[in-house]
């Protein structure tokens, strides 16, 4: 069940015959542009040329007074785009950031008073005298949180700009787009988002990415050109649309997919532009801005789920961003105050089953039920193993999709779960137990087709549906989208996240989401949370790494790779073998590379551990063993998709070995120390001074010896090492680690200085 990965900015659309009549109505001059023309006299120009929104500067906003420039805007009948500018936070001393915060205090009232809900932010270079950008970093993140009660108060949203990297030493060490929704991610929604500025990102490989990853938190699109050569003041290497290097169309496009259709605005720094005639230059603007990038504004929205989003009251806040830039790791980072109701596992990632691998296509109560015993009779409860998820083929399907209640909710399938989903959900609690449930994005076609009534609003379903896009549903298809401009699908969320919480759901798969999802995902997660009933969310599968932070502010877990289950390995009739040593030797790389984005606060999934049925597993015993060692060093949820009816007593022991459990319960993620020709090391450290390491050999035909050298895990001079599989003592180790490992098999230890 796959996911999938951001496109290229080469994807954007072609420019038609329309495209010069088409996007006009989002143009806005920013006020830079005309640099030498004062408010009254750059608002006049703008209703002249029929430009309709203009971006301010507020030194010019002093100049004309802050009344007077409110009044002249109005009569002119522009909106005003928005306020530039704010930041410039990282000032040397305390009395120096105390009247910057006041600045910026002042700056965000303004533009309440202007009529514009967005200031821009030049977050500000470093400290004079200093060279630690981290600590410029913070002080950029300090400040804007000391910020946002008042930007929420007023309902103006601060836009972070990343500034092009040569003016990080005096401007701003924000320097792409992704530090600035890195730092925006940090903060509500509704008060912190991001500016996209094409003289400043351009250049970046990562952009497209990035754009798709602020999605709603787009608050500005600002657009110039680079020209050639760059005159010796590079902040004025600008010029007007199509006169450089640089290819709007793409960029444009992905801006509009990632749901930005604000003010576009035009500003411009540039010596001869500044001494042109000033209604040559708004002509120009205007022509160029309706040849250049009207075809890329069509009023078809492609992407139309993505509007409104934070408007709505969907966004949350997060805590595990920033990482780069203040050089801390995930878990490191405290939380928002929007923080997902994720934490029902305690901290710790979640342990138990799901029905995916073994009951396939075929839940059904009696066979949940089976398997929630066995789970508690097998002493697998006892050891951790807690949750008993149903995954997909619960709902009742026809010819268009899963069937609905009155409220356009899916229902169980009578057949299979004659009680409904809670009676299993009381009965899987009865054993002491916590129980699972699997959903998609959007909404059933079948909701449209009856116009079904949305919970505790007056709107029906037909109101809140995008049938222009469909979601995944690998079961029974027909999921169309939903518009999140309009309030009430969040309300359409809210209810089936109710009914959940009534049923006694305590975790949440929310399959089939990509990076295209994020509002799916942010109003899945914000209706979990309002239930007040703890909830973990889980999302699945594949999910880009590019959007690795928004993963962890949204939700509890969020798989890293495609499904663990060998489908072509099994045979006619059976889900056996589960998996293959290829399915489980790809995990190598994938941990490796999720590795900064796993801690307490939310879990690189790794998919179902495939151990408890013997050969049925599709692995041999030491490959179990690597299974379970390199999920465990990952600090991945240990979700057993095995048989538990049928356990083996070699895979019991694995499962219950409390040692190997506690290396993936303290949720720290493992990085990888030594990537060799059949052999992968991974070590992670306990706050405590010990370290958990696994030395693996990938070689599968032959036993291989491997010498480790201690230095390679982190570790000077001597230490003592236990086997965490035997909890034999191995004695004192001094230099290195040598041992023999069986085909596919590992070494798992703890090894503490001595």
């Amino acid at each position: 069940m796959t996911g999938g990965a951001a496109g290229s900015l080469r994807d954007g659309p072609p420019r038609g015959r329309r495209a010069a009549r088409i996007g006009l109505e989002r143009l806005s001059l920013n006020q830079a542009t005309v640099k030498h023309l004062g408010l009254k006299e750059a608002a006049a120009l703008c209703a002249r040329h029929d430009i309709p929104a203009i971006g301010l500067w507020r030194d010019r906003v002093a100049e004309a007074g802050l009344a007077e420039a409110a009044a002249a805007v109005r009569a002119a009948g522009l909106r005003v785009s928005s306020l530039c500018r704010g930041g410039f936070f990282t000032q040397a001393d305390a009395e120096g950031r105390r009247a910057a915060l006041a600045d910026n205090l002042a700056a965000i009232a303004e533009a309440a008073e202007l009529g514009t809900n967005t200031l821009v932010l030049v977050c500000g270079g470093l400290p004079p005298g200093q060279r630690d950008l981290g600590l410029a970093r913070r002080m950029v993140a300090d400040a804007i949180g000391e910020l946002v009660p008042e930007a929420q108060r007023l309902g103006v949203r601060l836009g972070i700009e990343a500034l092009h990297p040569m003016f990080c030493a005096d401007r701003c060490v924000i320097s792409s787009l992704g530090e600035a929704v890195d730092l925006a991610l940090r903060f509500p929604a509704d008060a912190v988002g991001v500016v996209v500025d094409t003289y400043h990102v351009w250049w970046d490989a990562r952009l497209a990415d990035e754009i798709a990853r602020a999605g709603p938190r787009i608050v500005s699109y600002q657009v110039c050109d680079w020209v050639l050569p760059l005159p010796a003041d590079t902040l004025l290497g600008r010029g007007h649309l199509g006169d450089g290097v640089i290819d709007f169309g793409p960029v444009t496009a992905a801006v509009t997919a990632a749901g930005y259709h604000g003010d576009v605005e035009v500003e411009i720094f540039n010596a001869e532009i500044w001494d042109a005639p000033p209604d040559q230059t708004a002509a120009t603007v205007r022509e160029r801005f309706a040849t250049v990038l009207g075809g890329c504004l069509s009023e078809e929205r492609p992407m139309r789920r993505w509007r409104a989003v934070a408007a709505a009251g969907l966004a949350v806040a997060a805590g595990a961003v920033l990482a780069v830039a203040a050089g801390r790791g995930p878990a490191a980072v405290p939380a928002g105050p929007g923080e997902p109701a994720i934490r029902a596992t305690g901290g710790a990632p979640p342990m138990g089953w799901s029905s995916w691998s073994f009951l396939r296509k075929h839940p059904t109560a009696a066979s949940v039920e089976a398997q929630a015993w066995a789970l508690k009779s097998s002493g697998l409860a006892a050891h951790g193993y807690r949750y008993v998820n149903v995954d997909d083929f619960w709902m009742a399907c026809d010819s268009h999709g899963p069937e609905v209640d009155a409220y356009g909710r899916w229902i169980p399938d009578r057949a299979a779960f004659p009680g409904g989903i809670a009676a299993v959900a009381r009965q899987v609690h009865a054993e002491g137990l916590k129980f699972g449930l699997y959903v998609t994005p959007g909404i059933p076609e079948n909701a449209v087709r009856r116009n079904t009534a949305i919970a505790g609003t007056s709107q029906r379903a037909g109101q809140i549906a995008d049938p222009a896009v469909t979601e995944m549903n690998y079961n029974c298809g027909h999921m169309y989208g939903l518009d999140y401009g309009t309030p009430a699908a969040q309300r359409y969320i809210d209810s089936w996240a109710g009914e959940f919480a009534a049923w006694g759901v305590d975790y949440v798969k929310l399959d089939g989401v990509g990076t295209w999802d994020v509002p799916d995902i942010e109003a899945w997660s914000a209706a979990l949370r309002q239930t007040g009933r703890p909830m973990v969310l889980e999302l699945s599968s594949n999910l880009a790494i590019s959007h690795a932070a928004q993963w962890a502010w949204m939700a509890s877990g969020w798989r890293t790779g495609l499904d663990i289950e060998c489908y072509a390995c099994e045979r006619s009739g059976s889900s056996y073998p589960l998996t293959s040593w290829s399915n489980v030797a790809s995990r190598f790389g994938t941990v490796a590379r999720w590795q900064p984005y796993g801690g307490p606060r939310g879990w690189n999934d790794e998919d179902s551990l495939e151990i408890g049925n013997g050969a049925g597993d599709g692995l041999t015993l030491p490959e179990r063993q690597t299974m379970m060692a390199l999920w465990s060093l990952a600090g991945s949820p240990l979700i057993l998709g095995t048989d538990l009816t049928r356990l083996t007593p070699a895979d019991l022991a694995i499962l219950e070995n409390r040692a190997v459990i506690a290396v993936d319960q303290d949720g720290i993620a493992a990085r990888r120390v030594i990537d060799g020709a059949g052999e992968q090391v991974f070590v992670k450290r306990q706050p405590g001074g010990v370290w958990y390491a696994g030395v693996f050999n990938t070689d599968t035909s032959a036993p291989r010896t491997f010498r480790v050298p201690l230095a390679r895990l982190g570790i000077g001079g001597a230490a003592r090492a236990t086997d965490l599989w035997t909890g034999r003592s191995l004695g004192t180790v001094s230099g290195s680690y040598t041992v023999t490992i069986a085909p596919g098999g590992v070494s798992l230890l703890s090894v503490r200085p001595a």
